[in-house]
């Protein structure tokens, strides 16, 4: 009898180790959200590239998974929600308006660079402001200025972290004092040479 119990045990620990038995405490964070109801908005809080997947967070602080897949949630959508912080709902009224993607990631990262508010720069954008104009006046162009930028720096975040890649971190030592050609020994451009040769007497 004490042998049959001591195979049970062995049996019951291999089992729930091998993960061929998973009770429902030990189940995955992402396994207990529930898929999100049709047409649902949020900000996306999660990215899953490789499942085609996101992680939602509604206006409640509820919580739902959607997929990328299906055509309900568009992808670029998913990211620049994700990036900057804001809802799904946000990015695709602007897109609706008529401004690309491409544009939303600029003004973007232009009013968290300048603390001047997206809506403000859309304004001034819509009525005929160029970008060139808006970062003359808002202080340069912004770090990130496009999607492909966003989408790597949401790969190279491997970590969650408290302050996403695309939002500002008020906590981040900004450096005013050097410029893009001051940060590195060589330059793209072959006739552009940050240190100068000395000429010989």
């Amino acid at each position: 009898m004490k042998i049959q119990k001591v195979f049970l045990s062995i049996f019951l620990l291999l089992t729930l180790g091998s993960g061929l038995i998973l009770p429902k405490q030990f189940a995955r964070a992402e396994d207990t959200i529930p898929p999100c109801p049709p047409e649902v908005q949020g900000k996306v809080v999660s990215l899953d590239s490789e499942n085609h997947s996101v992680i939602l967070e509604q206006e409640d602080g509820s919580q739902c998974t959607a997929s990328l897949a299906g055509g309900d949630i568009q992808p670029i959508s998913a990211l620049l929600s994700y990036y900057f912080g804001v809802s799904l709902q946000e990015i695709n009224d602007y897109h609706n308006q008529g401004i690309g993607y491409g544009v939303l990631v600029k003004l973007y990262s232009l009013s968290n660079a300048s603390s001047t508010s997206v809506a403000d720069l859309i304004a001034q954008f819509k009525g005929g402001s160029g970008m060139g104009q808006l970062y003359k006046e808002y202080g340069g162009k912004p770090e990130t200025v496009g999607v492909g930028q966003a989408k790597q720096k949401v790969k190279q975040t491997t970590q969650p972290t408290h302050t996403p890649p695309g939002q500002s971190n008020p906590h981040k030592p900004k450096d005013h004092g050097l410029s893009n050609a001051a940060n590195h020994n060589k330059s793209h451009n072959p006739k552009f040479n940050p240190t100068p040769t000395p000429i010989a007497p």
